[in-house]
């Protein structure tokens, strides 16, 4: 009996340092897991966006907004955009913005295709009073991942070489307004496998673990095009307005305290809208 006690008390030593071993190994298989997914989350994001967008013919970006606020409020960039708005063309907006995850003070940033009332280009409410929209991707991808989108105008007014003396250059657009030149913009967003990206506390969020930082240009090939060929009276009609970046702080954003670290976290959103053609509408006879 001594014997059994004694080799089954050894067996158990052995266990508790074969665990001991393999727990770092199984936290690395994880957080590979984890980057893995963050790559195909970010892959699938910038080719929504991409798709979305290159043939969109006006663009605004607003980002760090407020949760449950609408950033569109007397802005005069959105006023103008909308005012293109006709029986052909419509006003869209992608998000990424905050949903539930079921667990009280837990949220998940994802990104949505929102339903916009034609008439008042606000994001149409549900019944319950949150937003008509849904997400662009299955909801379980975004599990355990936490993502920070940064956006980035590209100007392409860029001074040209003379040939006969290169060191003469002039603006590329004769008009020189700069604010008429962005053909694109850049997309780089982050993506962590906990949740302190989110911290009000700087030194938190620098401790994040950071799973894959993904970076890409979204030409708007209708915009560039028009900007090429299609000069008006008035400078170029299709444009990209400026980003609203706001300030990557907790000023007046919403806050929750998160139940496992005790850290005050903010939730800032994103919100693109865009004015693209409607899709065609197949009749039968």
């Amino acid at each position: 009996m001594v014997e059994v006690i004694v080799s089954i008390a050894l067996l158990g030593i052995m266990m508790l340092g074969v665990l001991g071993f393999m727990a770092p190994v199984m936290s690395i298989v994880a957080d590979g897991e984890k980057n893995a997914r963050g790559v195909m989350l970010m892959e699938a994001i910038d080719s929504y966006i991409t798709n979305s967008l290159r043939y969109a013919e006006y663009v605004k970006i607003y980002t760090n907004v407020k949760q449950g606020t609408d950033p569109t409020d007397g802005d005069a960039d959105f006023t103008e955009m909308t005012g293109y708005v006709n029986a052909s063309h419509e006003l869209r907006c992608i998000s990424f913005s905050w949903m539930e995850t079921g667990i009280k003070g837990q949220y998940k940033l994802v990104l949505r295709q929102n339903v916009v009332d034609q008439s008042t280009f606000k994001i149409a409410q549900l019944a319950n009073g949150k937003p008509d929209a849904i997400s662009v991707m299955g909801d379980c991808i975004y599990d355990d991942l936490y993502i920070v989108p940064q956006f980035k105008l590209i100007d392409n007014n860029y001074d040209v070489p003379n040939p006969a003396d290169p060191s003469i250059t002039t603006p590329k657009y004769a008009d020189g307004d700069i604010n008429l030149h962005y053909i694109g913009f850049q997309n780089v967003t982050q993506v962590y496998r906990d949740n302190w990206c989110y911290s009000t506390d700087a030194a938190n969020r620098i401790e994040s673990s950071l799973a894959y930082v993904g970076e890409s240009f979204t030409s708007c090939t209708t915009i560039a095009s028009n900007y090429t060929n299609k000069p008006t009276a008035g400078g170029y009609k299709y444009k990209i307005y400026e980003i609203n970046e706001g300030v990557y702080d907790a000023t007046g954003v919403t806050t929750q305290i998160d139940e496992d670290t005790g850290m005050t976290l903010y939730y800032p959103e994103t919100y693109i809208y865009y004015v693209a053609r409607k899709f065609d509408t197949i009749t039968t006879p």
